[in-house]
């Protein structure tokens, strides 16, 4: 697994999984959580859950998307994330947050300030997967790419 992830890492070979969680390097978690010992353990997936479902960033699914098995089932999925993402930045289905979402979108200077901050990148063990700049890179990449191409929202 690589440890320093570039941007283009994410667009590759769809089997490829980019990095790994070990739970020995995670942050201890407060009470009750505390005992590991007493908590479900991660479990690892089996190959059919492998051919069967999209785990590719990290080994853990926990939406349970479907691989695409042809290219037009992929190009339906697709079709469909971007439909979300339209919707999600459209003042009549996201009004109340749409405001911050596109300020945060084309304002944000990559000064990797907010990781020191972020619990999910700090709790991976700083694992650039989960680093924000690197997810907020990839989303605002996607929006330029299918929202808004050659102009502003």
């Amino acid at each position: 697994m690589k440890k320093n992830l570039k941007l283009t890492d994410i667009a590759k070979d769809g089997d490829t999984q980019l990095t790994e969680i070990n739970i020995d390097k995670l942050i201890p978690l407060p009470p009750p959580y505390d005992k590991v010992e007493e908590l479900s353990e991660f479990k690892q997936l089996t190959e059919e859950q492998k051919e069967r479902l999209v785990c590719n960033l990290d080994g853990v699914v926990s939406t349970a998307l479907p691989k695409p098995q042809n290219k037009e089932e992929e190009k339906k999925y697709v079709e469909q994330f971007v439909s979300g993402l339209k919707k999600l930045l459209s003042k009549e289905n996201n009004w109340t947050f749409l405001q911050p979402l596109l300020l945060s979108i084309d304002y944000c200077a990559q000064c990797q300030t907010c990781c020191d901050a972020c619990p999910v990148y700090l709790a991976s063990g700083k694992n650039d997967l989960y680093r924000p700049t690197y997810r907020s890179e990839i989303f605002r990449r996607l929006v330029n790419k299918y929202v808004k191409p050659g102009g502003k929202l």
